[in-house]
């Protein structure tokens, strides 16, 4: 990101990052779960540490982030991120976001409205002929990935009500990587 203005620019590129430097676990190789530095070092992760390590990014370049590992009853963690004063997801693991009508990210309202496009990291919108490159076999086609973040999206929380609950509160680690940040965290848990 050296260089770069932009905050979209800044957010995708260290999206980008993620999903092209930590690779997902293979069977049958031992998951640690230790701090985020151990996601980088061994470049490997399952997808709440892909979430992990992409919010603590973002906290470092001042972009307010945390993940959420779980949606109403569906386990599927997913990174949060407020730009220009409202809130977006992403999605580190399959290396996707989502935009809407005006090709910006889409907010959490938009995204709970089905007013979104699915796009790559590369800012190309999806459509079923590339879903396999993105998701292997998880989605037959456009409309079935759509409809499975649709339901994920109803479940999540409005911007109003991200902003006002405490940070500590919100998800994963990203909050508490900073040292200052740390002792905050362990006094707003001792009250």
């Amino acid at each position: 990101n050296v260089n770069q203005k932009n905050q979209k620019d800044i957010i995708i590129n260290t999206t980008k990052w993620v999903n092209q430097n930590i690779q997902k676990v293979p069977e049958g190789v031992d998951i640690v779960d230790h701090h985020p530095l151990t996601i980088v070092q061994r470049r490997l992760g399952v997808q709440d540490q892909f979430n992990d390590i992409l919010s603590v990014f973002l906290i470092y370049l001042k972009v307010d982030s945390f993940f959420i590992k779980k949606l109403g009853d569906v386990v599927y963690p997913l990174t949060l991120f407020k730009v220009n004063n409202y809130w977006s997801v992403l999605d580190p693991y399959y290396g996707v976001y989502f935009t809407n009508e005006k090709e910006t990210f889409a907010s959490i309202e938009d995204l709970k409205t089905s007013k979104w496009d699915l796009v790559n990291l590369d800012s190309q919108k999806i459509n079923s002929s590339d879903l396999s490159d993105i998701f292997l076999n998880q989605f037959q086609s456009y409309e079935d990935a759509k409809e499975y973040y649709s339901k994920l999206f109803f479940e999540i929380q409005s911007s109003k009500q991200i902003d006002d609950m405490n940070i500590f509160d919100r998800g994963g680690k990203a909050y508490v990587q900073k040292p200052f940040n740390r002792l905050k965290y362990e006094i707003y848990r001792l009250f």
